[in-house]
């Protein structure tokens, strides 16, 4: 976008620009050939003075004498009042030049001349003044190609950052990065992009209410009933039929709890399968590291592991939103050394983070509540999962659910 706009900016300005050479042009071209009028006018008073001295001297006006007197490319008529006309051309000048060429007349006592400079001569005076328009033209057509490219940056960097919002939210996050312009357009659609993050968001934190709450509501009683069975069990006396239809309602009751949570797990899985970009465990990693290392900079030593199957599908924007207050935290921090484990058995996340050489600054408490702590705790619960430890001082565990 940046470069369409940039072109646009850069014909837009050959269009004004050439529009502005054009008239400049045509007005030299006007102010050119005044100037020669002038000039030949002058030149023909000249030649009147110089053919009255030549008579004053005795000297005879024919046709070589006169073109020894004329000015370059041009053509002169003498006219010296008793005697014939005397017409002869200058070096130079062409005979071709028409009805268009100058004509200048001048005198001096009875000598009347007039003289003619050819068009070619006023085009060559004419095209030497255009080098400075050219040079000018093409400055402006340079200016204009670097406005252009500036205001082009200017206005795709709100679409820019609106295009990595969107591809966010497709990865899975809905903490976007909006960008806060008075552009009509961009405010439209960072608009519709924060209202379809807020929907994600309520939707996950409702689902996964729903899901803790169906699932104390139903292993609560089937816990209870299995208790009661298991004590049963323990009873001496008790007659064969009876213990045999305990038996068979402990193995219903195992049978139900595989049922249970086989049911849970599928419907965590399926809460969370949308549209959204899945990539193999190695491949998520390898974007931690350039994200991480880029953000980190070259102070910090940074090492990414993963365990377990590499080819295990994630989608990394949720992982990523998890994250991201770890490493704001981690750059604050400045340690020397910064290690990332990606794992997990089956379709569960776990990730490990310590730092080395890290500057703690907090104590206690205050480190359980630091926002990044706060934050990465509120993302890891709303995904089903939960976090034990500090990446700054000690290290992290995260344990999430199945992205």
């Amino acid at each position: 976008m940046r470069s369409r706009l940039a072109v646009a900016f850069v014909v837009l300005g050959i269009l004004l620009i050439g529009c502005f050479a054009g008239v400049r042009a045509v007005e030299l071209r006007d102010l050119v050939r005044g100037l020669e009028a002038q000039h030949v006018a002058e030149q023909a008073d000249q030649v009147a003075a110089a053919v009255v001295l030549v008579e004053q001297s005795g000297g005879t006006l024919d046709a070589p004498a006169l073109r020894r007197l004329l000015p370059p490319a041009t053509r002169g008529e003498v006219d010296p009042g008793a005697e014939a006309t005397v017409t002869a051309s200058a070096t130079g000048y062409d005979a071709r030049g028409g009805t268009g060429q100058l004509a200048g007349r001048g005198s001096s006592g009875s000598v009347r001349v007039t003289l003619w400079r050819s068009d070619a001569a006023v085009d060559e005076a004419w095209r030497s003044t255009l080098g400075p328009v050219a040079a000018l033209a093409i400055s402006l057509v340079v200016l204009a190609g670097l406005l252009g490219w500036g205001l082009a940056t200017l206005l795709a960097r709100p679409f820019r950052r609106l295009a990595v919002a969107a591809g966010d939210l497709a990865r899975g996050r809905f903490d976007l990065d909006l960008p806060d312009s008075r552009v009509p357009e961009v405010r439209a659609v960072s608009d519709a992009l924060e209202r379809s993050s807020a929907r994600l968001r309520q939707r996950m934190v409702r689902d996964q209410a729903f899901l803790s709450d169906s699932s104390h509501r139903l292993r609560t009683p089937v816990t209870g009933m299995r208790l009661e069975l298991e004590e049963l069990q323990l009873r001496d006396g008790l007659d064969a039929d009876v213990r045999g239809t305990v038996d068979r309602s402990v193995r219903a009751l195992d049978r139900l709890e595989q049922l249970l949570t086989g049911f849970f797990s599928l419907a965590s899985a399926g809460r969370r399968e949308t549209d959204v970009t899945r990539v193999t465990r190695t491949a998520a990693a390898a974007g931690l590291e350039s994200h991480w290392r880029q953000r980190l900079g070259r102070r910090t030593t940074l090492r990414v592991l993963t365990e377990g199957d590499p080819d295990a599908l994630l989608a990394p924007g949720p992982l990523e939103m998890v994250l991201d207050p770890v490493l704001a935290d981690l750059r604050r921090a400045s340690p020397s050394r910064v290690e990332l484990v990606l794992g997990g058995a089956g379709d569960q996340v776990s990730v490990r983070v310590r730092a080395e050489g890290a500057d703690t600054g907090l104590e206690g408490r205050e480190r359980a509540t630091r926002p990044g702590m706060v934050a990465v705790r509120e993302r890891a619960e709303l995904l089903g999962g939960r976090c034990a430890g500090d990446a700054v001082d000690g290290g992290l565990r995260l344990w999430l659910g199945p992205l």
